[in-house]
């Protein structure tokens, strides 16, 4: 029965996703439920908080966080931890994530940022408008190598496993 995840992931990538829709319906009556006695509440104990904009999170509760894939979060903690034992003078970073390795490497070090949108394991697949081009990958690492200090050191980092190309999201590294 493979019809019915291959129909969800193409949904998905419109921004339908299947299974969050059906946790929608189901928390839509708890957030109406929640907000009357949040209104209730606000009339009766507290009237300095007002209700200013709201935001129905409805499949929320039914969200288990130990299921998020986890692959890019230790990926970006191990190179950190290299960094930090490495004790560079200097940290430039190339595209990282701001809210992953960005952050765990800012806790540390003081990181300048050199922000260009395509990340390597993204290069020439198109999902950013760029051309198709199998091998821009290794385009792509020429400018790193270029810019580099003589006596410094380039951290690269991408995911791994069974070298693939999932189509058109990244690649992944043997």
């Amino acid at each position: 029965m493979k019809l019915l995840p291959n129909i969800s992931k193409y949904f998905k990538s419109f921004g339908v996703s299947s299974d969050i829709f059906v946790k929608s319906l189901k928390g839509f009556l708890a957030f109406f439920r929640n907000k009357n006695e949040i209104n209730r509440q606000i009339e009766e104990f507290d009237k300095a908080f007002k209700i200013k904009n709201i935001y129905p999170y409805l499949s929320d509760r039914f969200e288990h966080t130990s299921l998020i894939p986890l692959h890019y979060f230790y990926q970006d903690l191990f190179v950190a931890r290299k960094i930090f034992e490495d004790k560079p003078s200097k940290h430039v970073d190339g595209s990282s994530r701001v809210d992953g390795f960005i952050a765990h490497v800012a806790t540390f070090r003081e990181i300048e940022i050199l922000y260009t949108r395509n990340l390597i394991e993204h290069f020439g697949l198109g999902r950013y408008g760029d051309q198709i081009d199998i091998n821009s990958y290794l385009k792509g690492l020429e400018k790193p190598y270029s810019i580099l200090n003589k006596r410094g050191k380039f951290y690269f980092s991408t995911p791994i496993g069974s070298q693939r190309i999932e189509f058109n999201t990244h690649r992944v590294f043997h």
